[in-house]
């Protein structure tokens, strides 16, 4: 029974689409299975909201109490509360894309900043090429101040037309950058209200100033050599302002272009790493046999039928099935080693198991040392563990052969050892975790299904969830996904850094060749007659036009070369999002 309807943007805490929510009193053992019930099984979060004052303070007494308790004591004693907002409570991938965000907001700011020197430059310019006229009004009565408004309502005027079209083009496009950077997240589609117009209007007005920031030198230079001079002369002025704006938009567009490349091969360091499993050929498809109402015999016997269904698909080249969900689950273990009075313990915690079945590893495209699970295997007798439990436990040791204790107090000989497999996220510290087989005796119950494709697994996930329902039809519903779009939250913020700074940064870039390209073409402009006189004294054309770009050369070159020492020092601040 549906007795409310949430706000059509409301997602909770979770940056993610949710069409429902049931109280968590449905969880129960019999829906949850015998992990519910154990206690290295982590699958709940608490939220309170905290008032103002001294909550927030009182709150983190309480981690206190919770870890003195006797509720929190025993094996896990080595576990933490994490008690903080909920960005830092939610882990490093929620962390992570907001410091992403906030580094896209600077690079922004940055971008506002080129396009405010190449405004203020092009304004010089033109201020520079009306000496003459600003000369003769203002001996003929005009006021300095009166004229120096003049030019700044110029660039107030474009500024808010900026801002304007920015409006606009943000209404446009921020709806088709977020489907394609973030595919896979609510729409937080807002209409403009009072106060995005009123922030947009106070960054334009600012903007207008800073770039109409050379107007306030006709208040202070002397124009009666300009009034003196004719205009046919050709007149030049060389302006240290004009090439330090032009060197501060070089420079800071090379710091953008260092940091898109930054991005851009973390990235591909990323989605490049071994993962422990190939996520593109992989399909993951979770089921729930017991909320359908059928018995354990009954769930014991369709899984295999489930798995003989998907093994016969066309382009499926191998099936397999387990108890905890790959990059959603993990079950901590007790672990001891025979003649050992304790094991080394890592900040990610465990040792965590997983149950699978024979073909598990084939499926998920994992390579192995030693040989894999078959049919005849039995849960306590045999195990497959990671190269990091293989490393820790047996140091400088072969681990094949050897053994460990694990809950059912007998000794599990270890016949392969696996790469280290993401548990949760692409990017994650290292854990403990060892494999065992799944019987029909084992405690817990499938769960998730891994398909692996011979060609793409987009394929089969209409082929692979008909099998499944048609194998057991009181499921309403089977959730195939191709293990890929699992890891693509946690893949996010080098995506959305790398795409978003590549696009500032090549926005930068055309806004900075605008700039010298005006500036060079103004100093052409004013050194006409000056040029001229060379020539007819002798010089050779390309003595000429080597004069004229030998000043963009100077000033570009200047400007990369601050741009790369400032992208040196950018690297090892942003070295915690690459």
């Amino acid at each position: 029974t549906v007795i409310g309807v949430a706000p059509e943007r409301f997602t909770g805490v979770d940056l993610q689409n949710v069409d429902a929510w049931v109280p968590i009193a449905v969880a129960t053992p019999e829906l949850m299975g015998p992990s519910y019930m154990n206690r290295g099984s982590y699958f709940l979060q608490m939220i309170g909201r905290v008032g103002s004052g001294g909550a927030a303070t009182a709150a983190r007494q309480a981690t206190l109490v919770l870890r003195g308790d006797d509720v929190y004591s025993g094996r896990d004693s080595n576990a933490v509360v994490v008690l903080g907002p909920v960005q830092e409570a939610r882990g490093p991938e929620i962390s992570q894309n907001a410091k992403v965000s906030v580094w896209l907001a600077a690079v922004a700011v940055i971008v506002l900043l080129i396009a405010c020197a190449n405004v203020a430059n092009l304004l010089l310019a033109r201020s520079l090429q009306r000496e003459r006229e600003i000369a003769i009004r203002l001996a003929l009565g005009s006021g300095r101040w009166r004229l120096t408004r003049q030019v700044l309502t110029e660039s107030l005027v474009l500024a808010l037309a900026g801002g304007i079209a920015a409006l606009f083009v943000t209404l446009w496009a921020g709806p088709l950058i977020r489907a394609f950077l973030l595919p896979d997240t609510p729409a937080f589609t807002e209409p403009l209200d009072a106060r995005v117009v009123a922030f947009t209007a106070a960054v334009a007005l600012l903007t207008g100033i800073v770039a109409g920031a050379p107007a306030w030198q006709l208040g202070r230079r002397d124009l009666t050599p300009a009034l003196k001079a004719g205009a046919a002369e050709g007149r030049y002025q060389r302006s240290g302002l004009r090439s330090a704006l032009l060197v501060a938009q070089v420079a800071l567009t090379v710091v953008l272009i260092i940091g898109a490349g930054l991005f851009t091969r973390s990235l591909r360091n990323v989605e490049g790493q071994n993962f422990g499993f190939d996520p593109m050929r992989t399909l993951l498809a979770t089921i729930d046999l017991p909320a359908a109402g059928y018995s354990p015999a009954q769930i014991n016997a369709l899984h295999l039928q489930i798995l003989t269904r998907l093994e016969a698909l066309p382009g499926v080249e191998a099936a397999a099935a387990t108890v905890a969900h790959p990059l959603e689950s993990a079950h901590g273990c007790w672990v001891s080693v025979p003649g050992r009075d304790s094991i080394p313990q890592l900040s990610t915690g465990g040792p965590y198991c997983q149950q699978v079945t024979p073909g598990y590893f084939a499926a998920m495209g994992t390579p192995m040392r030693g040989r894999a699970f078959t049919s005849a295997d039995r849960s306590s007798s045999v195990a497959i563990v990671n190269e990091t439990m293989a490393r820790l436990l047996w140091p400088g040791e072969n681990a094949i052969g050897k053994c460990f204790v694990a809950s059912e107090k007998t000794c599990a000989a270890v016949i392969g050892v696996v790469p280290d497999a993401r548990r949760f996220r692409a990017v994650e510290a290292a854990s403990m975790i060892f494999y065992v087989p799944f019987s029909g005796d084992s405690t817990g119950y499938i769960t998730a299904l891994v398909v692996r494709a011979h060609g793409r697994p987009a394929d089969l996930i209409a082929p692979v969830r008909a099998a499944i329902q048609e194998t057991a039809p009181n499921l309403p519903f089977a959730s195939v996904t191709p293990l890929a779009d699992l890891l693509a939250p946690s893949i996010r913020p080098w995506r959305l850094g790398s795409a978003m700074f590549a696009g500032f940064a090549l926005l930068a870039l055309v806004l900075s060749a605008v700039g010298l390209y005006g500036v060079l073409n103004y100093v052409a402009t004013q050194r006409t007659h000056e040029m001229g006189v060379r020539v007819a004294m002798g010089a050779q054309r390309w003595d000429v036009q080597r004069l004229m770009v030998s000043h963009g050369v100077r000033v570009a070159a200047l400007g990369a070369a601050l741009g790369a020492l400032a992208g040196l020092v950018a690297g090892r601040v942003l070295s915690s999002l690459l």
